[in-house]
């Protein structure tokens, strides 16, 4: 259907987007055809090249080899349309899949049979062919987005970024360590708790190591020299500073070190439950139990908390490891532990990565000549987040200098 595309193929009525293929690589194509047809540009090949090349996804897809061979896949381009059916039927049959999977989980769990039979034909008159498609799809918009406004706020923004991330959606972050991926998650419960209730639980760290770095992010000092070297007046203030936050009500810090699947299901619904609105996993490799297959654990595990994010509205943001270290350093998507599943089920992915030195300086001197406000002698590493998929939005790249000791990330933002 997207060779069809590309050779002049159109989509007639049909109604597709992006959320309709399976494949996000695919998802990224048919975003870039419907940008094209959008401004009025001739759409092909070579254009839709340029047009992910813009959009730094290129790669993601395969490069243009991928893209040649997709169009010349096409049999016939006149009959794009009933491709885009084909595609369209393939996407309501998996959303039946899901809508069913998450029903008979909910009856396995004892929750209110009406809820569970009218959340389940809900979800099944949406994808429905009966009546009028437009209408049952813009019903189902206005449902959605009643849901929204019955709730304080539908997304909340990561700090230092311009990414969204939404109430009910499970967000990923990953990157190799050391780049900064509990750091910018902490500096984003520093500004989320003055307005939100958020859960930190850490898989690796006791709640005292996760105290010291909150402590170090909010004095300034590294976490290793957060005890040494104070006098009796800054002694005070960091006591203060560490009563403050370990009191604040707001923020709940779990050790989770030890604790089975299930009993951390339970701990992000009996948050929700108790009105909590976003909740960090750190990291989600060893928050979950490898039973036979540990792609195949991954996926039930991701599948289980989108579906206590979805039912509650909470955000869970879960931090990732790298499955292997990039050929070229630069990190995309297969490159995460368990890539298939956390592509499949999360709503957004980030993907953080340091340059090498040598490499670091020129794309500093590059971001300045770009108009960013930046020093080039500045000597902390320079950080690239990139977001590889975006449910609720398109992908963007976000850069940061990190003080690694202190916890902090400072965005690097463009002169106004």
């Amino acid at each position: 259907m997207l060779g069809a595309l590309m050779l002049g193929g159109a989509l007639g009525e049909t109604s597709l987007t992006a959320s309709d293929f399976y494949r996000t690589a695919h998802s990224h194509v048919f975003d870039a055809i419907e940008a094209l047809r959008s401004a009025g540009e001739p759409v092909d090949a070579v254009s839709v090249a340029a047009t992910l090349q813009t959009r730094g996804t290129l790669a993601d897809v395969g490069g243009r080899v991928t893209l040649l061979d997709l169009a010349d896949a096409a049999p016939v381009s006149s009959h794009a349309h009933k491709y885009a059916e084909i595609v369209r039927d393939k996407s309501r049959l998996r959303g039946v899949i899901q809508a069913t999977t998450a029903a008979e989980a909910a009856a396995y769990e004892g929750h209110d049979a009406d809820e569970v039979i009218a959340g389940h034909t809900a979800a099944m008159l949406t994808l429905s062919r009966t009546g009028s498609r437009p209408c049952i799809r813009a019903s189902a918009a206005v449902a959605r987005r009643l849901e929204d406004y019955a709730r304080p706020s539908s997304a909340a923004r990561l700090p230092g970024t311009g990414t969204r991330l939404h109430f009910g959606d499970v967000c990923v972050i990953g990157g190799r360590s050391g780049v900064g991926k509990t750091a910018l998650a902490l500096q984003a419960v520093d500004v989320w708790r003055d307005t939100r209730r958020v859960l930190f639980m850490s898989f690796e760290m006791s709640i005292a190591e996760l105290a010291d770095r909150l402590i170090a992010r909010a004095t300034g000092r590294g976490v290793e020299i957060a005890h040494a070297g104070l006098t009796d007046h800054e002694r005070d203030g960091y006591r203060r500073e560490s009563a403050r936050l370990l009191e604040d009500e707001r923020l709940e810090l779990v050790e989770a070190a030890g604790m089975s699947e299930a009993q951390t299901i339970a701990s992000i619904r009996a948050f929700a439950a108790a009105g909590g609105r976003i909740a960090v996993l750190d990291y989600i490799q060893i928050a979950y139990e490898v039973r036979t297959n540990e792609n195949a654990d991954l996926a039930r595990f991701m599948r289980s908390i989108q579906q206590v994010a979805k039912q509650s509205g909470v955000l869970i943001l879960a931090l990732s490891q790298f499955s292997r270290a990039p050929e070229d350093g630069q990190p995309r998507l297969h490159h995460l532990r368990g890539s298939g599943a956390l592509e499949q089920e999360a709503a957004t992915v980030g993907l953080m990565w340091a340059p090498e030195p040598d490499d670091a300086e020129k794309r500093k001197q590059e971001l300045r000549r770009r108009g960013y406000m930046l020093d080039v002698r500045d000597p902390r590493p320079l950080i690239r987040l990139d977001w590889r998929k975006v449910r609720h939005g398109r992908t963007a790249m976000d850069y940061f200098l990190l003080d690694g000791a202190a916890m902090r990330l400072e965005p690097i933002s463009k002169a106004p």
